[in-house]
């Protein structure tokens, strides 16, 4: 639903509930917000290994055997994104947290050991139908409730073929 999850996308695993996928709305203003709250002082994302095409639980592994590092989290999810062949510009969270994450053109202007600019990964995404639909309920808290925590959410499972991932109560 996001491109890419990276540094800061993953802080959302610090978001205390359990059912995050309720919680899409504004979500890069949350993001901001954790990010503020724990205080990160660097980000690290680790690219042994990647998946293409389609995730976060499905997809093609693919060994990358890098390590990117840095003081300064969009900084780093940005040229991440260009590295794996995306545009940053068209990834909602990166562009929006730009708003609530006080910056300069330095900060987001990595130093590196190599040429970023001549590294692209080539990554691509591969939407199918239920992804589809769970695009729109990322964009719909109204649907998302409906699909995700009503009485209707295991016919609408069953209907497509799945069952929920976690126990409903």
């Amino acid at each position: 639903m996001t491109t890419v999850s990276l540094s800061i996308k993953n802080l959302w695993g610090c978001y205390p509930t359990d059912l995050r996928l309720l919680e899409h709305r504004e979500l890069d203003r949350k993001l901001a917000l954790i990010r503020d709250l724990i205080n990160a002082k660097f980000g690290i994302v680790d690219a042994t290994y990647a998946l293409d095409e389609h995730g976060p639980m499905d997809g093609k592994a693919r060994e990358i055997g890098k390590f990117m590092t840095s003081d300064e989290l969009l900084a780093l999810d940005i040229a991440c994104a260009r590295m794996m062949g995306f545009n940053p510009q068209k990834i909602n969270h990166l562009q929006n947290l730009s708003a609530f994450i006080p910056h300069s053109a330095e900060t987001l202007t990595p130093q590196s050991n190599v040429d970023l600019s001549r590294i692209n990964w080539r990554f691509k995404i591969r939407r199918n139908f239920i992804d589809s639909l769970s695009f729109a309920c990322f964009h719909n808290d109204l649907l998302a409730k409906i699909v995700f925590d009503s009485p209707l959410t295991l016919p609408i499972y069953a209907t497509l073929g799945r069952k929920p991932r976690r126990k409903l109560a």
